[in-house]
């Protein structure tokens, strides 16, 4: 009597946590942005909270490279991109030009607009009205 009550109670939490995933997450919810160069050059991104002055915390950032005419599937740690961003967060996509980014360097494009070719701000609306896809140009 006891283990039926055990295993109830377990079949009761077990669908009560795939509830709230569910209702947390859309059934067509998406995991990954992708980012799409749309370019003949070479690009780098990267993901800022903010707009106006962005920093890399030292001189070696990894390099989010993408090829001319190619795609990089940026992925959420969260269930899906649609949970991150219902408690209205957005951050803002900065899309540079490689070369100044192996010229210069990252720390002395750090702060500054030098090498910058794009900045969107990035919320839940905008990935929506654009298929979960940030593009360059």
């Amino acid at each position: 009597m006891i283990k039926k009550r055990i295993f109830v109670v377990l079949l009761i939490f077990l669908t009560a946590s795939k509830c709230k995933k569910n209702n947390d997450c859309p059934k067509d919810a998406h995991k990954s942005i992708v980012i799409l160069n749309n370019s003949a050059r070479v690009i780098n991104w990267r993901q800022f909270s903010n707009d106006s002055i962005f920093k890399i915390n030292g001189s070696a950032a990894m390099d989010l490279l993408i090829y001319p005419n190619n795609y990089d599937n940026y992925s959420t740690r969260e269930d899906c991109w649609e949970k991150s961003f219902s408690s209205g967060y957005f951050p803002y996509f900065f899309i540079f030009v490689n070369d100044s980014v192996q010229n210069l360097g990252w720390e002395k494009i750090s702060g500054t607009k030098r090498g910058l070719l794009k900045r969107i701000k990035v919320d839940l609306d905008y990935l929506k009205n654009n298929n979960f896809t940030i593009s360059y140009p």
